[in-house]
């Protein structure tokens, strides 16, 4: 007898090959090892499980001489294909573990589909994903009997929020307004953390922040969304303080008396801008370097 492993829920091909010398018929008596019986040449029996079934045959001559051969049927147990893992954010590795299991034996092969054109014969593997949607999974296994079974998940991949602001530029000692412009495919922003790029930070939609020191800031802006998913914007250079003019002038009040109360003023201010004067009696001017009487 010879005969081949087969998995679970394949019928078992029996192959005899017995014979006599004389050449004359020969009648089979077959015990397939689960309280069935077979007097065919080559049966093919299928078994109601996986196991290892004792087979004997007993071979009888037309003159009644016997011989007897036991083998065993070996019917080996289909593993369960099965996949761990979460929905994760766009742009972060989604873990997948192999979950499969089989009764005897062990798990020898995998392959995965990612659902967006990936692939991999890994038993545990982390794929990312560029953009969130639905991604259909699937993972064939085998067993080291070559025994296998196929499994899918849907994979949900979330988007990330889209961050966007705008900040008006203006001088050193005015308050700095942001405003975001941020945006989700799906879902809702719950969290903004913005970094003002002087070292101070806040936790608001639209925060005012005033900026001590004129020049140019970076600002980053980290959002999270309601399904968990994080992303962080940076701009270089969002943000423009302009510096402020330093006023001074000076005088040849020294000269003045009552009898020629005239006073030239002489503005030493450094910057270019407007100029507004007030002589402390009640009138003013606009010049840049003007005398007042």
């Amino acid at each position: 007898i010879s005969v081949a492993d087969v998995c679970d829920g394949n019928p078992v091909n029996f192959s005899n090959s017995s014979s006599i010398s004389d050449g004359t018929s020969l009648s089979f008596a077959w015990d397939l090892g689960d309280a069935s019986a077979s007097t065919d040449v080559n049966p093919v029996h299928s078994y109601s499980g996986y196991g290892h079934y004792p087979v004997r045959l007993i071979v009888t001559s037309v003159n009644g001489c016997l011989d007897t051969m036991d083998v065993t049927a070996n019917v080996n147990p289909l593993p369960v294909a099965g996949i761990a893992v979460v929905s994760v954010c766009e742009g972060i590795p989604a873990e997948f573990n192999d979950a499969s299991s089989v009764a005897e034996g062990q798990v020898s092969g995998w392959n995965w589909n990612f659902g967006d054109g990936g692939s991999s014969s890994e038993r545990n593997v982390a794929h990312p994903y560029t953009d969130y949607g639905n991604y259909f999974i699937t993972l064939d296994v085998v067993t080291d009997h070559g025994c296998p079974d196929h499994t899918d998940y849907n994979l949900r991949v979330k988007p990330n929020p889209d961050p966007d602001f705008t900040a008006i530029n203006d001088c050193v000692g005015k308050p700095t307004p942001f405003s975001d412009y941020s945006t989700i495919p799906t879902g809702s922003i719950v969290n903004w953390h913005w970094e003002f790029g002087d070292g101070t930070s806040e936790d608001n939609q639209n925060p005012v922040h005033m900026y001590p020191y004129s020049g140019y800031y970076d600002v980053s802006l980290t959002e999270t969304s309601d399904s968990g998913c994080v992303y962080t914007y940076v701009r270089q250079q969002a943000v423009n303080v302009y510096a402020g003019p330093s006023a001074d002038f000076t005088s040849n009040a020294e000269l003045a008396d009552d009898n020629y109360p005239f006073v030239q003023f002489y503005n030493q201010t450094s910057t270019t801008g407007q100029f507004f004067w007030s002589f402390g009696d009640g009138d003013t001017s606009v010049y840049f370097a003007p005398n007042h009487t």
